[in-house]
């Protein structure tokens, strides 16, 4: 491995650069930006390589680093001590890859969407429930031996109630990925456009549900309203889908969410919408086999309920820590 004075050297003659032991640089750019550098030390020629994900506002205030730059930091942690099953140079190229300002800002919304308290509690919970004020890991990448899995959601209305009587929330682009401890790669397990699924009790008591309040949009997507002491329990319109239980080394469930008008005559009251949504995955025992009592199923992970804006965004559940989610990005949500 060449030595750090020449990875120094090969910064300085790129660009103005402070590079440290973690084979990272920062340089300024003509437009006078910084931007992080990343030193692929797999690359056969040695080569600086800069990355296209400029420090943030918020992280040159705060002190924080970039998204980049922990990325850089962790990958030359891990290479030292690594509790990733690693095959082949996968994760270290995965890690040492640039990622874009699209990717980058994907890969902090799930990561915050595994910490930290919700930003709203879903109504009706009950505060003894595990999930009810933060997102959590439940069966983690451990099925068990189970052998089907299913993504889901859940939209509640929040704790402190919603206001609004003309939104409704659209739903769309349900997801789910899993990372292989075979190959280091993401794998799509299923994929929906449009969802479905009932109203439950808000407390998930005996599964009790009943038909939701559900409306076909122009665009063939679902809009819902929850309330009533029901919230919207929903899943892709295929179903669960068959998994290798002994082949998981991560999941990621992700869906898209966002307000619109219930009656355009109406007054459009969305400001005052107070509608949470948090993104989950279940394991089950097979394909077909019906709920008992949580003895036939078992969530991977909970994550983090968010107010639904009337902006689209995603919401995420992801059974991966940060530093494994920066040395794997799931690349296939980036087209």
């Amino acid at each position: 491995m060449p030595s750090q004075s020449l990875f120094v050297n090969q910064a300085k003659a790129t660009s103005t650069a402070n590079v440290t032991l973690g084979g990272l640089g920062r340089t300024r750019c003509r437009d006078g930006s910084f931007h992080t550098i990343s030193l692929n030390r797999f690359n056969r020629f040695n080569r600086c390589y800069e990355t296209v994900l400029p420090d943030s506002h918020h992280s040159q205030q705060s002190g924080e680093p970039s998204l980049g730059k922990m990325r850089s930091q962790n990958a030359h942690q891990m290479r030292q001590t690594s509790t990733i099953p690693l095959k082949g140079n996968n994760y270290f190229a995965n890690a040492l890859k640039p990622l874009s300002v699209q990717q980058a800002t994907y890969l902090k919304t799930v990561i915050y969407d595994m910490k930290g308290r919700h930003e709203g509690r879903p109504h009706g919970v009950p505060l003894n429930y595990d999930w009810a004020s933060r997102p959590r890991i439940g069966m983690g990448n451990n099925p068990q031996g189970f052998k089907a899995f299913i993504s889901w959601g859940q939209l509640y209305e929040a704790a402190e109630g919603n206001p609004a009587t003309n939104t409704r929330v659209q739903i769309k682009d349900i997801q789910a990925y899993v990372l292989s401890k075979r190959d280091g790669h993401w794998h799509l397990l299923q994929r929906s456009k449009r969802v479905q699924g009932d109203a439950y009790r808000e407390d998930f008591v005996e599964d009790i549900n009943q038909p939701a309040d559900i409306r076909s949009e122009p665009d063939g997507r679902i809009s819902v309203k929850a309330g009533d002491g029901y919230n919207f329990h929903f899943w892709p319109k295929n179903g669960r889908v068959s998994i290798d239980p002994q082949d998981i080394q991560g999941l990621l469930t992700t869906v898209k969410a966002r307000l619109v008008v219930d009656d355009p005559l109406e007054p459009d009251d969305r400001p005052q919408a107070k509608y949470v949504l948090s993104a989950g995955g279940d394991y089950w025992k097979n394909l077909t086999v019906p709920w008992d009592h949580l003895k036939t199923n078992g969530d991977a992970g909970i994550g983090k309920f968010k107010y639904v804006k009337s902006e689209w965004q995603s919401f995420n559940m992801t059974t991966l820590s940060p530093t494994q989610l920066r040395f794997s990005p799931p690349p296939n949500l980036f087209r």
